[in-house]
């Protein structure tokens, strides 16, 4: 299905359509990501790191090349990367899939491919529908 979608989207979609789709998917991706805010001292680090483990946050230092998230096991990340990493979990978490936040057009195959299913959430399906009332 999700293959069909990705068919749909370029086969019967319109120009005007199709940039709704990508004016809404840019418009997820801006608001989805204001809401991230660096943790406070002592909290656990939001993110997944490499080796699975989940430090705590001891402090903020500043360095020459950018403020630094000191932790609990002796190590450090910087702010900005972070910053980015919880973007990226925010923004894949407000999209109907993880893989849906990648592009509007897998977006747009996901959502349809949930849609067609009988899968697609509610808050989701209307939007769908309403974002594309012509082609479907």
């Amino acid at each position: 299905m999700h293959e069909l979608g990705h068919r749909f989207e370029h086969k019967f979609l319109t120009k005007t359509e199709q940039a709704q789709w990508m004016g809404y998917y840019l418009h997820i991706r801006r608001t989805s990501t204001t809401l991230v805010k660096l943790p406070e001292v002592g909290k656990p680090v939001p993110i997944a790191l490499k080796d699975k483990s989940t430090p705590t946050i001891t402090g903020y230092e500043d360095s020459p090349k950018g403020q630094m998230v000191m932790l609990s096991d002796g190590g450090f990340l910087y702010t900005k990367d972070m910053l980015a990493a919880m973007e990226d979990d925010m923004t894949r978490a407000v999209f109907p899939t993880p893989y849906a936040a990648s592009s509007p057009s897998e977006f747009f195959a996901e959502t349809f491919a949930m849609h067609v299913l009988g899968t697609l959430p509610v808050h989701w399906r209307g939007v769908f529908e309403k974002v594309l009332p012509g082609a479907l």
